[in-house]
């Protein structure tokens, strides 16, 4: 303990000058108790950074004036990550000691806490989608997932979700809804992302190829994106005329053979899908030929037998 001690006294009014009196002065036993100190960190809230660092000023409750609360005096977040709603703890260092003359043993310090929160930091993801053939339906499939904001060296990533085009219809860059994604990786829980994002993305009319052996006539439009099969023949601007047969030479001559021409049907261009319709094939009308004619043989007149006429037997001399 401490010791207590009397001052004064020392001198008694006695008429004689306090020569009356033999003074004695007698300690006594005391005990100081150290002071409680309390080093007080503050509540703080922030945006997350990837750091433990807080801008919150500790105070302390108890310091006696003329002593000193040695520092620096600091405070931090028990942990870098969101910490959901419970929040953070902060925690106040430094000021463990204090300069009072007797090594900061007239006080007991006590570091007090205060609840702290650090808010996630809010990420933009983005979507790409493929262009498709149309087939009724606003079914769209997503082809690419990214995410900006991120801190450097933090794993995160946009992932899941499913997208749909705004109508079923063919048409190019038309909008695309992704719904259902959020944030994966170990740095997940100190983000927030989009949920839903859109983008742009083309349904072509589907393609209807024409079946083999089909004349496609002169007035029906072929879309460029439509391959024509190397069989399909192209009627011209007149109509097909088939070759005449030409007659044997002689006696047995007969008529040709008149083939009546063929027109094909003059199909429509039609919009989008282009179905071609199959052209009938074309049946040869023919003329048959005459019965073969036989010319009669013309058989000369017969003539009368005229002897020669012989010289007389005398004449012969």
């Amino acid at each position: 303990g401490s010791t207590l001690v009397a001052t004064g006294g020392n001198s008694v009014t006695d008429g004689n000058g306090g020569n009356n009196y033999t003074i004695t002065f007698n300690t006594a036993a005391g005990t100081i108790t150290p002071a409680p100190l309390a080093i007080n960190a503050v509540t703080d809230s922030r945006v997350y950074n990837g750091t433990t660092s807080s801008v919150g000023v500790v105070t302390n409750t108890g310091l006696q004036a003329g002593d000193t609360l040695n520092g620096p005096l600091t405070q931090a977040y028990a942990s870098k990550n969101v910490m959901g709603t419970l929040g953070s703890t902060l925690v106040a260092t430094g000021g463990n000691s204090v300069t009072d003359g007797n090594g900061g043993n007239n006080y007991t310090i006590t570091v007090n806490t205060a609840p702290g929160t650090i808010t996630p930091v809010a990420l933009v993801g983005s979507i790409t989608a493929a262009d498709k053939v149309y087939d009724a339906s606003t079914a769209a499939t997503i082809t690419g997932r990214a995410v900006t904001g991120a801190l450097p060296g933090e794993t995160v990533s946009y992932t899941a979700g499913t997208a749909t085009f705004n109508n079923p219809t063919a048409g190019v860059g038309k909008p695309v809804t992704g719904t259902g994604l959020f944030l994966a990786g170990v740095d997940a829980g100190n983000y927030t992302v989009n949920p839903t994002a859109t983008t742009t993305a083309t349904i072509t009319p589907p393609v209807v190829l024409p079946p083999p052996d089909v004349i496609i006539p002169p007035d029906v439009v072929v879309p460029p994106d439509v391959a024509v099969p190397p069989d399909a023949l192209v009627t011209p601007d007149t109509p097909l005329e088939l070759p005449v047969v030409k007659p044997p030479i002689g006696p047995n001559a007969w008529p040709p053979v008149v083939v009546l021409p063929l027109i094909p049907p003059v199909l429509q261009s039609l919009t989008p899908p282009v179905v071609l319709a199959p052209v009938p094939t074309p049946i040869p009308v023919a003329v048959a030929p005459k019965p073969e004619q036989v010319e009669p043989v013309i058989q000369p007149e017969p003539q009368r037998y005229v002897a020669p006429i012989r010289p007389r037997k005398q004449d012969r001399n």
